[in-house]
């Protein structure tokens, strides 16, 4: 099936994560064969902000690790980094916490990385992050001062 973008963004716009108890149902799998078949389109990156506001919406469900949307959306290098950062502003969630860190781990210019870090920091003062979220943010700025 080769259904046009606007029709994917839609199912993107409009999902409702399975039930984990569910087991015919699977956000992983479902996430795999949506981002397939996004990747199969030219326009596929404009289905970036809605799976990052999909994310938002959703912070709790486990998206795979790294999974089908970290995968997808990482094909953009270079096209998707300002449409995270805006994530993050809007509402920090363990995917988009975790791709930032993504991006610092392969940053070699130590002012870009020290901005980078920065921007994780940042994450820990936003009014609607969590606790897990400030988990996961603060232990990466422990492995990045490490390093």
């Amino acid at each position: 099936m080769n259904r046009e973008i606007d029709e994917l963004i839609e199912i993107i716009e409009n999902f409702i994560p399975f039930n984990e108890e569910d087991l015919k149902n699977d956000n992983v799998k479902f996430m795999y064969d949506l981002t397939d078949e996004l990747s199969s389109n030219s326009n596929a990156s404009i289905a970036i902000n809605p799976l990052f506001k999909m994310a938002e919406k959703f912070p709790s469900v486990d998206w795979g690790s790294p999974g089908p949307i970290v995968h997808f959306i990482e094909k953009f290098r270079g096209g998707y980094e300002e449409s995270l950062f805006e994530s993050l502003d809007r509402k920090p969630t363990l995917l988009t916490i975790w791709m930032l860190n993504r991006i610092i781990n392969g940053v070699n210019r130590e002012e870009t990385k020290i901005e980078l870090i920065n921007k994780m920091k940042k994450v820990l003062d936003h009014p609607l992050v969590g606790n897990i979220e400030k988990e996961e943010v603060k232990r990466f700025l422990e492995y990045q001062f490490e390093n």
